[in-house]
């Protein structure tokens, strides 16, 4: 069955399709993450790979594991991967570190500070999305929030929709006369027009919060940067401006200029 459990948890086989692994500090396998969800509430270390497309890996700590192959894996802290990444997406508060020859092929990697790779892309032009500078935490709660304002503008628009309706068909001599059981159901559409209007200028506060706690924290963040070889095809993202590879590059690095903002390149170190 699932793991859940305060403490750590030591899997010494494999994690199988749709099984959960939860713990509140260490978690530990020996095997694969095959399709299933894991979460430390510190440091996450898998021997062996994450792999699957419902691969769903998350540590509040470090999180360490042989390759990524088409799931998600994501770490407050560090994430550091021996051997590749197939199609996969990694997020990291920190620095995500690829070691092996095949590097990133494909998908998307995201770190807040550095991403470091022995490659990146591959012959055949495979998509691959590098982003740095970028706090995918803040992102992930900005998209959450986008979410819940959206639905309260639209709240708010309809009942306003509703409102002048009701008004233009009940004007009469310039005023406008509801019946009682009308006022009586236009008095509650008000309140929760002005409930509404509430809570979504609360969001927007918090959200303008977040952005700027974001901006903070990546000010001087951001840097990519590939020992061996950067295919074309391959985009490169620092702090919001982009790059797509067109001819290949070698032993490379890129960051903004402090000066004029622009994505620039210099030699790998």
């Amino acid at each position: 069955g699932n793991v859940v459990f305060e403490g750590s948890v030591i899997v010494r086989g494999n994690v199988l399709e749709d099984f959960r692994v939860e713990a509140g500090v260490d978690v530990e396998i020996f095997g694969n993450v095959e399709s299933a969800f894991v979460r430390a509430g510190r440091d996450l270390h898998v021997h062996g790979g994450i792999l699957g497309e419902k691969a769903d890996a998350d540590a509040k700590g470090r999180l360490t594991a042989r390759f990524v192959e088409g799931g998600h894996a994501g770490a407050d802290g560090d994430v550091t991967v021996v051997s590749h990444l197939l199609h996969a997406e990694v997020f990291s508060c920190g620095t995500v570190e690829v070691q092996g020859r095949k590097g990133i092929l494909g998908g998307i990697v995201v770190a807040r500070d550095r991403i470091d790779a022995v490659s990146a892309g591959s012959t055949m032009g495979t998509r691959t999305h590098l982003v740095s500078g970028v706090d995918f935490r803040v992102r992930e709660q900005l998209g959450v929030l986008d979410g819940r304002i959206k639905k309260l503008q639209d709240l708010v628009a309809k009942i306003s929709e509703v409102v002048k309706r009701s008004a233009a068909k009940f004007l009469q001599g310039g005023q406008i006369r509801l019946p009682q059981e009308m006022q009586v159901k236009m008095d509650l559409l008000m309140q929760h027009y002005n409930t509404a209007v509430k809570d979504m200028n609360l969001l927007q506060d918090e959200r303008t919060l977040l952005r700027n706690r974001m901006e903070r924290t990546v000010k001087s963040a951001g840097f990519i940067k590939v020992k061996n070889r950067v295919f074309p095809g391959v985009l490169v993202e620092i702090r919001g401006v982009k790059k797509e590879i067109k001819d290949e590059l070698r032993f490379i690095s890129f960051y903004l200029d402090p000066d004029t903002g622009e994505l620039v390149t210099g030699i790998y170190g």
